[in-house]
């Protein structure tokens, strides 16, 4: 059985909407985040050619929102084709959601309520339909 994206952000939403606690809104941040991230992962291994990294020695995550953030470029046109527009937006917006789910994984003296984990979760929605 292969587990899909949108059942981490499924998981999300469930842990929130049940959750009372703030280990659940943070656990709800975090599987929220893992889903757009699944997403996102899937999403560039099927364009054509890869972003580009950058030099130096990254994380799994922080790369793939590198390559996300510097798409390949046209040289016709070298910022406006669609997929390099959309692989712009899900990259930003992916690195955004990673810094709530830092958040919410290893800042302990920072409150993460389900209003918290709604937002989050509504951002992980939102990358995976760009």
């Amino acid at each position: 059985m292969t587990v899909t994206a949108q059942e981490f952000i499924d998981s999300a939403e469930v842990i929130n909407q049940n959750g009372v606690t703030e280990i659940a809104a943070r656990n709800a941040v975090s599987r929220a985040y893992y889903g757009a991230y699944h997403a996102c992962e899937k999403w560039h291994s099927q364009l054509s050619i890869p972003g580009y990294v950058g030099t130096g020695d990254f994380g799994q995550h922080e790369a793939l929102i590198r390559r996300l953030t510097n798409p390949f470029q046209d040289s016709v046109h070298p910022n406006c084709t669609n997929a390099s527009i959309i692989s712009k937006r899900k990259g930003c917006a992916l690195r955004m959601l990673r810094n709530e789910r830092v958040r919410a994984d290893y800042q302990l003296d920072c409150l993460v309520d389900r209003e918290h984990a709604a937002r989050a979760i509504e951002q992980a929605k939102l990358i995976v339909t760009l």
